[in-house]
């Protein structure tokens, strides 16, 4: 399984808990405020599927069922071949990898698994948290980052910082303010 050139491949990291142990990684916090940016609004669409990729059941609770109920996401399944080209019906890290690595538009969480994947590919937009442990690709452009913890969305690292162009009060998190406004910066 590859992804289509117009979907949008997510990778989640965690699957016990809907957070990751440094910040919220939920659909109300992260994906929603990303994916209304990234999906076409109104009528038809151009873009493809989203796809989650995760070792999480998408039927238990937490952030892939969240993304397949809210968003209609297919969970993804990669494998590899053997030799032969007879597919091997089991998980593999290695084709997660490349699944990622192949996918055109990004959405990754805080793991150096989906990082690394994201630097190496032929993506031409990778949504990335902009703080925590993972390192950030100050020279690439295909970056976007997003702050969840101080709620500031839609960054772009420029000069010798990320500006953001979304911030969020505390009392703002609702569905009219998901949206990446035009050319407003914080």
């Amino acid at each position: 399984e590859r992804p289509a050139p117009e979907d949008v491949v997510i990778h989640v990291r965690l699957c016990k808990t809907p957070y990751h142990s440094y910040r919220y990684y939920d659909v109300q916090n992260y994906f929603d405020k990303v994916l209304a940016g990234i999906l076409p609004t109104g009528g038809g669409s151009s873009r493809g599927k989203i796809r989650v990729l995760s070792t999480c059941d998408a039927e238990a609770p937490g952030v892939v069922r969240d993304l397949v109920t809210a968003f209609g996401a297919v969970p993804a399944r990669p494998t590899l071949t053997d030799g032969e080209g007879h597919f091997l019906d089991q998980p593999s890290a290695p084709a997660d990898f490349l699944y990622l690595a192949r996918a055109k538009t990004l959405v990754i969480c805080e793991s150096t698994f989906s990082w690394w994947a994201a630097l190496l590919s032929n993506a031409t937009q990778i949504h990335a948290p902009g703080t925590g442990v993972v390192p950030i690709a100050f020279d690439d452009p295909r970056f976007v980052f997003h702050d969840i913890g101080q709620k500031r969305y839609w960054g772009r690292f420029t000069g010798d910082a990320i500006h953001y162009e979304q911030h969020l009060l505390a009392n703002d998190d609702n569905d009219n303010n998901n949206a990446a406004p035009a050319n407003t910066k914080t």
